[in-house]
């Protein structure tokens, strides 16, 4: 029976192949595409309401092929945990839901700024990293702050790694400043 429907797919498909190709429909690159998945048989209620076969809907099979999405998977759960982990989104400081919802609007806040401002600011080997990283590498530095002349400088050691990414971050900070607005 499962031999009878690849075989029935098999024929679908190089029958849909031949069929010529209409200007309205859009082309893209590549032109021959692989997917993976699994290919399952239901049955599915038909006409004339397409609702339920106890109601009296005429039974039809389908083929659906069940792709395979395993390369764009974990965004959503990569960015719970560095809510939850690196801006202490899961530790919520109390029992009432006000002061509960302003943390996580703080949260939230520290979370998109973070994210825009690794994506503009930061080189692209930075802006993948997790806060913690971050933290160690860019933000606690050992350095000696000295204010002259109404200037402000930042003295770190001659041959730090992180002197360059923190040179170029700030130029890029600088430049964003006369960016216009909307």
């Amino acid at each position: 029976m499962q031999k009878a429907w690849k075989t029935l797919l098999i024929m679908l498909l190089l029958t849909v192949g031949s069929l010529p190709a209409y200007p309205e429909c859009l082309n893209y690159e590549p032109s021959v595409v692989k997917v993976r998945g699994k290919l399952v048989i239901r049955t599915l209620p038909g006409p004339p309401e397409y609702e339920s076969m106890e109601k009296g809907d005429k039974p039809e099979t389908y083929c659906f092929l069940l792709l395979n999405h395993h390369k764009r998977c974990g965004k959503s759960e990569e960015a719970h945990a560095v809510m939850k982990e690196d801006l202490a989104g899961g530790t919520l400081p109390s029992g009432k839901f006000g002061k509960n919802a302003a943390w996580w609007w703080i949260m939230m806040l520290a979370f998109n700024l973070n994210t825009a401002m690794k994506n503009l600011v930061l080189q692209d080997s930075w802006a993948a990293k997790r806060m913690k990283a971050l933290r160690f590498s860019l933000i606690n530095l050992p350095a000696r702050v000295i204010e002259r002349s109404r200037r402000l400088f930042i003295r770190l050691t001659k041959g730090h790694p992180s002197l360059e990414a923190l040179l170029t971050a700030r130029k890029r900070i600088m430049e964003l400043a006369y960016l216009p607005s909307g």
